[in-house]
C-alpha cells in the first residue's frame, strides 16, 4: 500500500490492517523524502519516490509470488506504474490517482518554485502529526512529470484493476479517473464512485465501504 504525496503510511494503514485481519500480507510503503523533513522532499525526484515502490516489491518477491499493489493519490500512479513495469503482479487499486490537479497554481509549479519553494496548507490536529505542514512547491513539478511518464503507458496494464475516485474530489479532477480507466489495456477493470469530497478515500465518511470494495476486488483476483 503506498500513501500520498507529503503524506505518509498513515493514509494507509487502517486499510491495510482491514486486509491483514483478512489474511492479507500487508506492507506500508514510506515514500523517499517523505517523514523525514520537506527540505528533503523539496530537492527529491519522481524516480526516488518510485524507488521505494520498486524496493517494497523487491522485499514482498521473497516471500511470495502473489503480489497485489495499491495506493492512494501519488501513491495510486505509482501503484499502476508499478503494474506497467512488472506484468506478474496480479492486481492493481487505485485510489484517487491524478491525472488532472484541481488547483490552477500547480500548473505553475515549474516556474514558482523560484520564487515560492512553499505554500501554506491547512490542516486538522491529528493530519499535523502525519504530513508536511506545507505544501512543497517542487514537489508538485515532480508530480507532473511522474504523471506524464505513467499515463503516457496505461496501454501496458492488463491486470485487473480497481478504481476508486471521489465525485467531488477536492485535490484531483475526477475526470482522472475516467482518462485512466479508458485507457488502461486491462479487460478487467471496475470504476467506483463515492458520493465523497475527500480526497483521501481511506481516511473518508465512507472508507469502510473503501475497505469493503478493495477487499471484494482482492479475494475475485
Amino acid at each position: 500500500m503506498v500513501h500520498g504525496l507529503t503524506g505518509s503510511p498513515w493514509e494507509t494503514r487502517e486499510l491495510g490492517e482491514f486486509l491483514y485481519k483478512n489474511n492479507f500480507t500487508v506492507y506500508g510503503v514510506r515514500l523517499y523524502a517523505h517523514g523525514t523533513n520537506v527540505e528533503q522532499l523539496r530537492y527529491s525526484k519522481w524516480q526516488q519516490w518510485y524507488g521505494s515502490v520498486e524496493d517494497a516489491y523487491g522485499t514482498l518477491k521473497y516471500y511470495s509470488s502473489n503480489i497485489y499493489v495499491g495506493g492512494v493519490s501519488t501513491g495510486a500512479a505509482l501503484s499502476l506504474m508499478l503494474a506497467e513495469n512488472h506484468p506478474d503482479i496480479k492486481a492493481v487499486v487505485s485510489m484517487a490517482a491524478p491525472i488532472y490537479l484541481n488547483s490552477k497554481k500547480s500548473m505553475f509549479a515549474v516556474i514558482l518554485k523560484y520564487f515560492m519553494p512553499y505554500s501554506p496548507r491547512e490542516l486538522t490536529d491529528e493530519e499535523k502529526q502525519y504530513y508536511y505542514d506545507m505544501h512543497v512547491v517542487n514537489a508538485v513539478e515532480q508530480l507532473y512529470k511522474a504523471i506524464g511518464a505513467y499515463r503516457k503507458n496505461l496501454d501496458k496494464i492488463t491486470q485487473p484493476v480497481l478504481i476508486l475516485q471521489a465525485t467531488n474530489d477536492t485535490t484531483v479532477f475526477s475526470i482522472s479517473a475516467e482518462i485512466i480507466n479508458k485507457n488502461l489495456g486491462s479487460t478487467n477493470k471496475t470504476l467506483i464512485w463515492y458520493n465523497e469530497t475527500k480526497h483521501v478515500l481511506t481516511k473518508s465518511d465512507l472508507k469502510e465501504n473503501v475497505f469493503n470494495d478493495v477487499l471484494a476486488f482482492l479475494n475475485l483476483n
